[in-house]
């Protein structure tokens, strides 16, 4: 009895992608860190798997910031994930993707998911302190904020170290 109840406990606990794509209908898209900006290439996108013997593969695309397409593929493997690239020039991709049934090769509805992607280093910041002091006097340090404009992903990122 206790061992039954430990088995129902872990298996409880573990979580599990629910199967929710019918096969036309494909759902449970996501980008594996979450849709957040990005400062690396590739990203890990994954789906819901399809029913199992359900004639369809799942095509998919990326697209610039414009709309324009930069690549497609298809998971025929059915492996339910991919690791799509973007240029290395920071913006919002966007990542689509379908059913298309083997059979009758009609395709289901596109959904699609952001890509925020920006590799750019944030403005650096300037620090002003007197070139002498005597010692023992409190040294008067001032930090500036950066003067350029922040990236594109508006992520200021610095430090400071006064030894």
């Amino acid at each position: 009895m206790v061992g039954a109840i430990a088995l129902l406990a872990i298996a409880v606990a573990l979580p599990t992608r629910a199967v929710a794509s019918d096969g036309v209908n494909l759902t449970g898209l996501s980008v594996g860190d979450g849709i957040v900006w990005h400062a690396t290439n590739p990203f890990f996108v994954q789906w819901d798997p399809n029913p199992k013997g359900y004639p369809s593969v799942v095509h998919f695309a990326v697209r610039g910031p414009h709309g324009e397409v930069l690549s497609t593929g298809a998971d025929p493997e059915i492996w339910n994930a991919t690791k799509p690239q973007v240029p290395p020039s920071p913006g919002i991709y966007r990542f689509e993707a379908w059913n298309v049934n083997t059979g009758s090769g009609e395709s289901g509805p596109p959904v699609s998911i952001p890509l925020y992607f920006d590799n750019e280093r944030p403005p650096s910041v300037a620090v002003r302190a007197p070139a002498w002091v005597a010692p023992g006097t409190t040294i008067p340090v001032q930090i500036l904020h950066p003067t350029a404009p922040p990236p594109l992903s508006g992520i200021y990122g610095y430090a400071v170290s006064i030894d």
